[in-house]
């Protein structure tokens, strides 16, 4: 069932189907207990996120790699890590998506294995492009030998996110080529699926950065058809901005502003976002500055909250471009804290170790050591004993006794 689930999920199915596939297959405890290796269960996982069914892959995710690491599971650890990276970049966490990628990265470089060290490279390039750490992602590439890639549906993942780092450095000439290339192999690879991957909608961006804006709308209409077949309101709201982006005037206003009410249903944020954004951007173009400022000001935050400077920059050029002087990020100290971070250090303040965090939030082990780590970054602090005074006058967090301070690392 878990490769029939990722069987239509890359080849023809719809969302619905597969969801329904992954839920009856991920329901019986036995596919967790009774498994030696069950790397299978990533392909649950998989689909269920092509599926928008983050929740479900979270709880599918959290419960395999914990027992993993509870067996010394080396394999699954690693397939686990990396899957944890794919659910925190869908959800927008990229900080959190970068931590889990580089883990899994260090882990399947114990091995050599490029098919391995190509999956779980992809994602980390893709978290650390959308945070705008285009010279770590560029070193990443080179680590995972991106220069010279070899056909296959796993080399074509890397190829993909190689191509929008060409993207994000203004390389779109380069971009294009490795997408017409996938493009060109897809009914060799079956990609056909934009919430594997938009190739199309990506494709589109290169063009038109090109100059080529009815090809490019050509590619993005093909898209929302692919992602309309397929239903989910993450891959149809990314397609519907990327022909928006292709459209001028008022049609560009309406097609951007349909993406911001379909991905309004998504758990996407990072992609509720840039579409936000670009509405903004586009009924500014229209001449309706003062319209613009309020998507452009929903983008800004969100993007804030996802840690995607590149959007947040964006967001920030374009609200100067409508007349607003928008406030700048607070980089240190509580108010710099996510929501996630601030509920974890509020806890690990009160004498709770990691794994007492974990279960009260019902998060993995490492998520607690990721958002402790930033938040010890932000808060200018070293060690769990400076959280309380880190925390003071924030309303929520109680005053914790003396002999509550203990755990001294991030990994306690």
């Amino acid at each position: 069932m878990a490769v029939a689930a990722l069987e239509r999920t890359i080849d023809g199915g719809s969302a619905d189907e597969v969801a329904t596939i992954a839920s009856r297959a991920s329901a019986d405890a036995a596919i967790i207990e009774e498994s030696d290796e069950y790397v299978h269960l990533a392909l649950l996982v998989y689909a269920m996120l092509a599926a928008d069914r983050y929740d479900a892959a979270d709880r599918l995710n959290q419960a395999a790699l914990e027992r993993a690491r509870q067996r010394s599971l080396r394999l699954s650890t690693v397939t686990f890590s990396w899957t944890a990276a794919m659910i925190a970049h869908r959800r927008g966490s990229l900080p959190a998506a970068q931590a889990e990628a580089e883990r899994a990265v260090a882990g399947a470089s114990e091995w050599k294995v490029e098919a391995v060290l190509a999956k779980v490279g992809s994602t980390l390039i893709d978290a650390l492009v959308d945070r705008g750490r285009l010279s770590d992602a560029r070193a990443a590439l080179d680590r995972l030998g991106g220069h010279s890639l070899p056909r296959g549906f796993i080399a074509n993942w890397l190829r993909f996110w190689r191509a929008r780092l060409r993207l994000a450095v203004g390389d779109a000439a380069g971009a294009r080529a490795d997408l017409e290339e996938l493009l060109e192999g897809d009914a060799g690879w079956r990609g056909g699926n934009p919430s594997c991957y938009p190739l199309r909608s990506t494709l589109g961006l290169a063009l038109l950065a090109g100059g080529e804006p009815n090809l490019a709308r050509a590619r993005a209409v093909e898209e929302l058809e692919l992602a309309r077949r397929w239903g989910t309101s993450t891959a149809i709201g990314i397609a519907l901005r990327a022909v928006g982006l292709c459209e001028r005037g008022e049609a560009a206003v309406q097609r951007l502003r349909d993406s911001t009410r379909t991905l309004a249903s998504s758990p996407a944020t990072l992609e509720q976002a840039r579409s936000w954004v670009e509405l903004g951007a586009a009924i500014r173009r229209s001449g309706r500055p003062t319209d613009a400022r309020e998507p452009l000001l929903a983008g800004l935050e969100l993007a804030e909250r996802c840690g995607a400077e590149p959007a947040v920059e964006r967001a920030r050029e374009e609200l100067r471009a409508a007349g607003m002087r928008p406030r700048r990020s607070a980089l240190r100290g509580v108010d710099a804290l996510t929501p996630s971070e601030l509920r974890v250090a509020r806890l690990a303040a009160q004498g709770l170790t990691n794994r007492e965090i974990a279960q009260a939030l019902f998060v993995t082990l490492s998520t607690v050591e990721v958002h402790l780590t930033h938040a010890y970054q932000k808060l200018s602090i070293r060690t769990r004993a400076d959280l309380p005074d880190a925390l003071e006058g924030d309303p929520g967090q109680p005053t914790a006794e003396p002999d509550e301070r203990v755990h001294n690392s991030p990994a306690a």
